[in-house]
């Protein structure tokens, strides 16, 4: 609406001088694992809510600056919720392809060799048993 009436000199012109200054810490808090960012916003208002004499510009521009004040620590926490799901989204998929790994290639591998070594085993206690047993007969044969 402002820029339909106010010509892109004047708005630039206005808008060039902000009324709050913002600061952002940013850190990092772990999420089960997960090193996902934080953000520490800090306000600083000016004494006038509006840099601009009203004379110059329309009353949308009035709306348009209360509502950005009002908007932009609520967008930088959203931002922040995004980028923290989206990191956990991407560690969730990494953890989802180890355990489909384990259960449909290791675990198999693992049960197939156990088998193998069980059946080697029991092989070689018959074998065990018929030889006691031929060294039994031979003793008591002699």
């Amino acid at each position: 609406m402002v820029s339909g009436t106010t010509s892109d000199a004047l708005l630039n012109l206005v808008f060039s001088m902000p009324s709050t200054q913002i600061d952002v810490e940013t850190g990092y808090v772990s999420i089960m694992g997960v090193e996902a960012p934080k953000l520490m916003v800090t306000t600083h208002k000016s004494r006038y809510d509006y840099p601009y004499s009203f004379t110059s510009i329309t009353s949308e521009a009035d709306y348009s600056i209360k509502q950005v004040n009002v908007l932009i620590e609520k967008l930088l926490r959203l931002a922040e919720i995004e980028k923290s799901n989206r990191m956990l989204a991407t560690e969730i998929e990494r953890n989802k392809r180890r355990v489909n790994a384990l259960e449909h290639v290791l675990i198999p591998q693992l049960e197939e060799t156990i088998k193998y070594i069980t059946i080697k085993l029991d092989e070689n206690e018959r074998s065990n048993i018929v030889r006691m047993m031929k060294v039994k007969s031979l003793i008591t044969q002699e």
